[in-house]
């Protein structure tokens, strides 16, 4: 009997391309598992910013230009968002942004899913509107 780890060919490189594709989705989705393990809070809105636990990002009240929800995503857009490429936390969703980011695109380049956050949409939008207004003020 063979074993499957000492197989030779194209089902040895399959083990390859398994472990590193996993270890991938790892990088990616780490601390939205974290999230769901320990009850984190996802996503935190206060007077001053925006924090996004999963892509690790505060986004200041003061950068953001508008902020709308589409299919389960809220999508927001920055004044200058070429200088939040770096802040960033996680590597992996770092280079991801850097790589799809286009400097000269009207569309929003950041955004949360939603669906991973435990509140009403509805109720989601209205409390980012009033705290976009008390920051204006």
């Amino acid at each position: 009997m063979i074993f499957p780890l000492v197989a030779v060919g194209f089902r040895h490189y399959t083990y390859i391309i398994f472990l590193s594709t996993a270890f991938l989705w790892f990088l990616r989705c780490y601390r939205q598992i974290y999230s769901a393990l320990v009850g984190k809070d996802v996503l935190t809105v206060n007077e001053s910013y925006i924090y996004d636990f999963i892509g690790d990002i505060k986004y200041y009240w003061k950068d953001v230009d508008e902020i709308y929800e589409m299919n389960s995503f809220l999508f927001i857009k920055l004044y200058e968002p070429e200088q939040y490429l770096e802040k960033i936390g996680n590597p992996f969703e770092r280079l991801l942004v850097k790589l799809w980011f286009k400097p000269s695109s009207k569309k929003p380049s950041f955004f949360i899913n939603i669906d991973t956050v435990a509140a009403d949409p509805d109720d989601l939008l209205k409390i980012l509107n009033d705290y976009s207004i008390e920051a204006e003020n």
